[in-house]
C-alpha cells in the first residue's frame, strides 16, 4: 500500500528488533502486527529513509491507548532495525508496570531514568553477587551494557552527521562563491577582450594620425622647396640691410666729375692734397669730402 509516496509493510520476518518487538508485543496481549511505514528519498543528494511504527492497543491493558515513533536514517535495511528497537525501548517504557512479571523488565526503556528502571538495574546488581548460576542476569547485564555501546554510537553517528551537514553548507556557500567568482572572472575576460580590442582601435588611429601628418608635412616640404627654387638665392654672398644701397652710393662717388678728373691729373695740385686723416668720417661727411676735397677750392671760389 503506497500514500503519497509511502509504502506500508509489517516486517514479521525480519530477524533482529523486528521480530523481538513482535515477540514482545505478543507478551502484552497486542495481537495486532506492527505497521511499518516507509519513505525514502534524497536530502541534497543524500539518500535517506524516514520509518513510522505504529503499534495497536493491548486486549488486556485498555487504558493504554495506540501509539508509534518515528526515525529516520539513510537506507532501509539500517532504519527499520533502528525503529524497530525503537518502538521496542517505549513499549517497555509505556508498560513498564505491566512487564515486572516477565524477562522483559529488563530491556532497557526509552528514558534510563525514571525510578522503576534504577530499581530494577539495583536490584539486578544484588542479585547478580549472591546467585550461584546468574545466566539470566549476566545474560541481562550483557545486553545492557551492548545497549549502552549502541548509544554512545549513536551518539557519535549524530555528531558526525551533525558535522556532515556543516560541511554540506560550507561546500555549498564554497560553491556559490566559486561561481560568483567565475562570473566576475568571466566578466573581467570579457572586459579584458573589449579593453584590447578598444587599444587597437586607438593605435590604428593614432598611426593612422601619424601618417596622415607625415604626408601632409613631407607635401609641405616638398612646396617650399619648389617655392626656394623659383627665387634662388647666391651662396656664399650674405646681403645684410641697407648694404645695397650704401654700395651703389659708393659706387657712384667712386668716380669723381671730369673737371676733377683733370684736376687730379695735375701733379702740382696733388701736391698740394692734404693727406686722408687716420679716423674714418662720418658717411655725411666722407660724402661730404668726397664731393668736395679738403684744402681745394671750389669751381665757384677758383679765380677766373
Amino acid at each position: 500500500m503506497a500514500i503519497e509516496g509511502w509504502v506500508t509493510s509489517r516486517c514479521l520476518e525480519d530477524p533482529g528488533f523486528p521480530r523481538l518487538l513482535f515477540a514482545c508485543m505478543d507478551r502484552i496481549s497486542i495481537y495486532e502486527c506492527p505497521e511499518y511505514t516507509v519513505m525514502e528519498y534524497e536530502d541534497r543528494g543524500t539518500p535517506r529513509c524516514e520509518i513510522t511504527v505504529c503499534i495497536g492497543k493491548s486486549s488486556h491493558y485498555l487504558d493504554i491507548q495506540p501509539w508509534s515513533v518515528t526515525t529516520v536514517g539513510f537506507r532501509h535495511q539500517d532504519t527499520y532495525q533502528k525503529a524497530a528497537r525503537k518502538a521496542l525501548r517505549h513499549l517497555c517504557q509505556i508498560y513498564e508496570k505491566h512487564i515486572g512479571h516477565t524477562p522483559m523488565r529488563f530491556y532497557p526503556p526509552a528514558k534510563k531514568d525514571r525510578p522503576i528502571w534504577l530499581a530494577r538495574v539495583r536490584s539486578l546488581k544484588e542479585r547478580g553477587q549472591h546467585e550461584d548460576s546468574p545466566t539470566v542476569l549476566n545474560i541481562a547485564a550483557y545486553l545492557l551494557a551492548l545497549d549502552k555501546y549502541c548509544d554512545e554510537q549513536r551518539v557519535r553517528l549524530k555528531q558526525q552527521i551533525r558535522r556532515a551537514k556543516d560541511a554540506e553548507i560550507t561546500v555549498r556557500r564554497l560553491q556559490a562563491k566559486l561561481a560568483a567568482v567565475e562570473a566576475r572572472a568571466a566578466v573581467a575576460q570579457v572586459n579584458e577582450v573589449a579593453a584590447i580590442e578598444a587599444l587597437k582601435e586607438v593605435e590604428e588611429r593614432h598611426s593612422k594620425g601619424i601618417k596622415e601628418a607625415h604626408l601632409v608635412g613631407l607635401t609641405r616640404r616638398r612646396m617650399q622647396a619648389s617655392e626656394r627654387e623659383e627665387f634662388p638665392i647666391l651662396e656664399g654672398i650674405p646681403i645684410a640691410r641697407g648694404s645695397c644701397k650704401r654700395k651703389c652710393l659708393i659706387a657712384s662717388l667712386a668716380s669723381p666729375p671730369t673737371g676733377a678728373t683733370h684736376e687730379g691729373s695735375d701733379p702740382e695740385a696733388a701736391k698740394g692734397k692734404e693727406p686722408l686723416p687716420l679716423t674714418q668720417p662720418r658717411p655725411m661727411e666722407d660724402v661730404c669730402s668726397l664731393l668736395v676735397p679738403r684744402g681745394e677750392p671750389t669751381q665757384a671760389n677758383k679765380p677766373a
